[in-house]
């Protein structure tokens, strides 16, 4: 970022070598529109909202793997995307039976009002356990 001065002598030697590629609106602007584009993702699925920011991990007392995705986008955006709560929930089921998930946490960025919200989601009802514990320990952290 040229305003913030910040980068290497890589990324400058980078950008030398792309200038003759550059739109000409020229190379701060382009920066500007690259880093807003980075954070654009109106265009993905619910299910690539999923995969964008996803870390798996165990749940102490529980066998498997859970998927924990954070979702650059609302909770209410992403049941309207999806079709409605149901269908939200359908598809994070799905996501995690797909891919060998016991559950799915989704941490959704926050509304209008300024809250975050999360939905957790189980392959099948025998995992539904595992998502009561698993919200149980997130309402109980500081």
């Amino acid at each position: 970022d040229p305003q913030e001065g910040r980068g290497t002598p890589r990324d400058r030697a980078a950008l030398d070598r792309l200038a003759g590629h550059l739109p000409e609106i020229g190379a701060a602007a382009w920066y500007k529109e690259l880093m807003n584009a980075r954070k654009d993702v109106s265009h993905l699925s619910v299910r690539e909202h999923l995969m964008l920011d996803l870390k798996a991990a165990t749940v102490a007392g529980f066998p498997g793997l859970v998927a924990f995705s954070s979702i650059m986008g609302t909770l209410d955006g992403m049941c309207t995307q999806a079709g409605g709560p149901e269908a939200l929930l359908a598809t994070l089921r799905g996501f995690a039976a797909e891919r060998g998930y016991e559950a799915v946490v989704g941490l959704f960025s926050k509304d209008d009002k300024g809250f975050k919200a999360l939905a957790t989601a189980a392959a099948t009802e025998a995992q539904q356990p595992l998502c009561a514990a698993v919200e149980a320990r997130l309402a109980g952290a500081p």
